[in-house]
């Protein structure tokens, strides 16, 4: 008999439970309506709109099986758009009360917005202080004054990231927790890379299906890590002819990122030829992976642009191309520093940055 139940078990839906967030604006409503996105793994889907009462109230619900992330805007009078995160849990009833600014005033009915809460509300505070530090620091006359300001600035800001990453590691189980780091932190991804890695331990199986946490589990699994070997790059040149990063062993190399079509990336060109022109001498070169689809495009501009050397390689499948997706680009220029032996340096280099780093590298 037992064996039949847990067969049949086996054949049964996955419990969906409907959850249900009601919102409340205290004071005068110049929310006129709302709009509630769910976050899926390709983008924001549109679920719905919620209609504000006079009285201000409004809520929206959803049948979910997992945890979900949403986010609603708040849609003004005026026209203008408030966005924030609402994270729901199955069969959770969340109550929350915005206050006339639109900032949470308080919650109830879950761990996740109480969460979201009181880390928005660090924020706004410390935000304030540093938003006025800078304003002194601008009708400053006095060259002592400022620089303190400066250093004042920078203490309360390291102070604060402190504070925030204590905050997420207090409570890595939380779904809400992982939404905040990879919005504050994502950009900061090797830096962070622990925060990350307690997260994911936490959260991998409870909420495998997440698309934060699968951003999450990339970055902990990402293999463009400092210290980590560059994955090796086979594209097919200007001329056809396959060029491999491998044979650029016994070189430093800088893979850049980059398309004729990114403004960005035509503008720090001339920072990638300075720093390629100072340290060829010295055993350094490039390798420039174009996310051109264009040949003609992609040729012009590395004429125009003076990009000399001769690594230039494309799929000419833009963002398709396989190697921007095994190398993580979300967005370019681009750019991953690799030793004489195959291992990432660095990533992101830019300007100054690029030209201190090599100058480290190559003495």
């Amino acid at each position: 008999m037992k064996k039949l139940v847990l067969l049949l078990s086996l054949f049964m839906p996955i419990a969906i439970v409907a959850s249900t967030f009601n919102g409340r604006i205290e004071g005068t409503t110049v929310v006129s309506s709302v709009n509630v996105q769910k976050l899926t793994n390709t983008g924001l889907d549109f679920l719905s709109t919620a209609v504000v009462s006079p009285e201000g109230t409004f809520s929206f619900s959803d049948d979910i099986k997992s945890g979900e992330i949403y986010s609603i805007v708040m849609v003004l009078n005026n026209g203008r758009k408030i966005p924030s995160y609402v994270v729901l849990l199955p069969n959770e009833n969340v109550e929350m009360v915005y206050d006339k600014n639109l900032t949470i005033s308080s919650t109830a009915g879950s761990k996740d917005m109480e969460f979201i809460h009181k880390y928005q509300t660090e924020t706004l505070k410390v935000s304030a202080k540093l938003m006025a530090l800078d304003e002194k620091y601008k009708v400053s006359k006095d060259d002592n004054e400022k620089l303190a300001i400066q250093q004042q600035f920078n203490n309360e800001y390291i102070t604060f990231q402190g504070k925030l990453i204590g905050n997420i590691s207090s409570n890595s189980e939380l779904l809400a927790a992982a939404l905040m780091a990879y919005v504050d932190f994502s950009n900061q991804a090797e830096s962070s890379l622990e925060l990350f890695k307690l997260i994911y331990s936490k959260q991998k199986n409870k909420y495998p299906n997440n698309p934060i946490i699968k951003e999450i589990g990339y970055i902990v699994d990402n293999p463009i890590q400092v210290g980590k070997v560059a994955p090796d790059i086979e594209l097919p040149s200007i001329n056809g002819q396959t060029i491999k990063l491998s044979s650029l062993k016994g070189k430093v190399v800088l893979i850049d990122f980059w398309a004729s079509w990114c403004r960005p990336c035509r503008m720090e060109n001339p920072n990638v030829v300075m720093a390629y022109n100072m340290f060829k001498d010295k055993g350094f070169t490039v390798y420039s992976v174009s996310l051109d689809s264009d040949v003609s495009a992609w040729k012009n501009a590395i004429q125009a642009d003076g990009l000399v050397w001769p690594n230039h390689v494309s799929s000419l499948m833009k963002w398709n191309c396989p190697v921007a997706k095994s190398y993580g680009v979300k967005g370019i220029p681009y750019s991953v520093l690799i030793d004489k032996s195959g291992k990432i340096i660095a990533t992101s280099l830019r300007g100054e940055a690029l030209i201190s780093k090599l100058s480290e590298v190559l003495k």
